[in-house]
């Protein structure tokens, strides 16, 4: 597995490929890409949203499967782990 975070600090999405490592080499073994993985992100509306205790939570935690790692796009004002499988 090929874990990756990613933070956008900024007001605009931000797309970009992760499939450049479809092979690598660790001591050994050969690792092959396996999947498209998932993304988990946590983030608000914007970049001043807070939680407050006892109300609805405008800061969440979200994963969702990746239909691709040819593109991968993140949303404005969050910070994301990417999980990808190898075998």
């Amino acid at each position: 597995t090929l874990t990756i975070s990613v933070v956008n600090p900024t007001w605009e999405s931000v797309s970009f490929p992760i499939d450049a490592v479809k092979k690598f080499t660790l001591g050994d073994k050969e690792y092959t890409l396996a999947g498209n993985g998932e993304i988990y992100t946590v983030g608000g509306d914007d970049d001043m949203a807070f939680n407050t205790p006892g109300m609805e939570p405008n800061i969440t935690v979200t994963n969702q499967k990746l239909s691709s790692v040819s593109n991968v796009t993140v949303q404005p004002y969050t910070a994301n782990i990417i999980v990808i499988p190898f075998k």
